[in-house]
């Protein structure tokens, strides 16, 4: 999929922005306190990248529980 969004390049719109934590919470509707634990566990407003994030995020995932019959 070759594509000039800037999400599938892993960067969103606000990264050249710099917009602040609480501008994108307001923008996406979030808490201001998520959006900044998002950021700093995911390498900081420099090192942030959303592609990398989200397969860390899958990475720390727990496993699904077995389902009981």
């Amino acid at each position: 999929m070759a594509s000039d969004c800037p999400r599938a390049r892993g960067r969103l719109p606000w990264d050249r922005s710099r917009l602040s934590a609480r501008a994108i919470a307001a923008r996406l509707h979030r808490s201001t306190s998520t959006i900044s634990r998002e950021i700093h566990r995911n390498g900081g407003g420099e090192a942030y990248r959303a592609v990398t994030a989200d397969e860390a995020a899958t990475h720390r995932a727990r496993p699904p529980k077995t389902t009981r019959r």
